[in-house]
This record gives structure tokens, sequence and C-alpha cells, in this order.
């Protein structure tokens, strides 16, 4: 039964696991378009990216150990070159994803007249900087009463990447 709505294990996971992240990130973009062009505080954008993105994960924990252990879905998540093949023609979910917060960024960018960033590469830095506290927050602080809690982690990261994106001359 399965297989015949979704045809293949890829298809499954990609409704079941890849369409929820999709609809997090397109929050963060729906949210962002609703500043226009106008200028507003970095801090907003950046702790707006935060809190979706943070919250989405920290809710979604099996969702995000179901992306880290799909090698084996090849093109579909990963792209062909992952699967073997060229890459050419192949559009990877991840990276379209990445490549629509690049642009929502290079608009903030042009908002706030910030220059010398290289979009995509800071795009994909402060996703990686969210997912990695969310995953590994274990690791990463001590437990008990000396963990800095949520709200705490939230915002000093989202400080970082508006002070880190806001901070460089053109």
């Amino acid at each position: 039964l399965l297989f015949r709505h979704f045809g293949t294990k890829a298809e499954l996971f990609e409704q079941a696991v890849f369409e929820p992240f999709q609809a997090a990130i397109g929050d963060v973009l729906r949210q962002w378009s609703t500043y226009g062009h106008e200028p507003h505080p970095p801090s907003v954008s950046s702790a707006d990216f935060v809190e979706l993105i943070y919250t989405f994960l920290r809710e979604n924990a099996q969702l995000v150990a179901a992306l880290v252990a799909t090698p084996h879905y090849g093109e579909r998540v990963h792209g062909a070159e992952a699967a073997g093949g060229s890459g050419e023609d192949i559009d990877p979910s991840l990276s379209r994803l990445m490549d629509a917060v690049s642009t929502a960024l290079e608009t903030e960018a042009g908002v706030h007249g910030w220059g010398g960033i290289d979009i995509p590469i800071a795009a994909r830095v402060a996703f990686c900087a969210v997912l990695g506290l969310t995953v590994f927050d274990n690791w990463v602080f001590p437990g008990g009463s000396r963990h800095p809690g949520e709200r705490r982690i939230k915002s000093e990261l989202a400080s970082f990447l508006a002070a880190g994106l806001g901070g460089r001359s053109s």
C-alpha cells in the first residue's frame, strides 16, 4: 500500500521527512518577505531565522536524524553527484533550499548595505550554526543547572549571526 502511494522509499522519505523541513525553511522565507526592502534592524531577521530554524530542528530531532542517515536515498536528497552521477541536471533538495535562503540573505545584505559577503557560503554557515547547536547541544554545553538554556543560546546565536554578517566592510 505504501509503495502504491509513494512509488519508492525515496519518495516516501521525501514526503515524510524532507517536505516538513522544506516547509520550515519556507516559513523563514515568508517571515523575511514581510520586511520588504525597507531597512530594519539586522537583529530582527537573524532572530527570526534562528527562532524558526532552531525551534523546528529541536521539535523534529527525528527528522534531523533521518536526514543525516540518508546516503542510500541518493539523488533525491543529496543530488546526482552523491549518488555517483555528474550532478549537472540535478537540483538537490537541500541545496535548493539553501539557494532560497541565499536569495533572501542577498536581499537582506542589499537592504542593510552589507558588502564583502560570500552569500552562498554565509547562508550555509548560518544554517549549519543553528543545526550544530541543536544537534550537538548535549555535547557542547554542560548539563543540569550549568546549561545556558535555549533562550540564551538562541539570543547569542542571533546576535552572532547579525554581527558577523553586518560587521563587514565592502
